[in-house]
């Protein structure tokens, strides 16, 4: 799989993040991104800033 060298996080990394954010309850995007670089930074490497999450998104 080729990653353009702009591109910051793919796909699966951010369905996976949409996902763990509705699985685990956190209704508060700003909120949750914060949790998520606090507490599992080895697993995300990479989170947008908001409003990065949702918008700008060109598949």
């Amino acid at each position: 799989m080729k990653i353009d060298d702009e591109l910051k996080i793919i796909d699966a990394e951010l369905i996976t993040v949409a996902m763990l954010q509705v699985l685990l309850s956190h209704h508060h995007e700003t909120r949750w991104l914060r949790r998520a670089r606090k507490d599992n930074p080895h697993l995300f490497p990479y989170l947008p800033e908001q409003p990065g999450y949702t918008s700008g998104y060109e598949p």
